[in-house]
């Protein structure tokens, strides 16, 4: 089985999307102590290009599930990536809530926004070609 075959099969279930999920907050309660604080991820506020990417990632792989095991038409796997993108905002404002009260990071306004941004752009990713 070649790569793009396994990817293509993990693409879609339901699994992949709750272990991305987990990922995520695994990633965001890790001390803060350890990331690199200077160096490209300041420099080039990567950092926040990270956050986009780990948000975006996490709207298409629910969707992607959804649209693969729910017979569904356009107008629904739309309403699916609007509630998508909506989750994806509210998880990464809650995750940046649960660093400042819980764990040693700082609350971060603008990764909000990237998480915002990243779910934003993975809803619009998991409509292309859907009609």
């Amino acid at each position: 089985m070649t790569i793009g075959r396994l990817f293509s099969r993990i693409i879609g279930e339901r699994w992949a999307a709750i272990a991305w999920t987990v990922v995520i907050f695994i990633l965001l309660v890790l001390p803060g102590r350890s990331f690199p604080e200077q160096g490209i991820l300041g420099q080039w506020h990567l950092d926040k290009v990270v956050h986009a990417g780990i948000f975006g990632t996490f709207v298409w792989l629910w969707h992607a599930w959804y649209a693969r095991y729910h017979s569904v038409d356009g107008r629904k796997l739309l309403r699916a990536a609007c509630w998508l993108f909506l989750i994806g905002s509210l998880y990464g404002a809650g995750m940046e809530f649960y660093q400042k009260y819980f764990t040693s990071r700082e609350f971060e306004t603008a990764d909000i926004l990237a998480d915002s941004i990243g779910a934003a752009l993975g809803a619009a990713w998991s409509m292309r070609g859907k009609k």
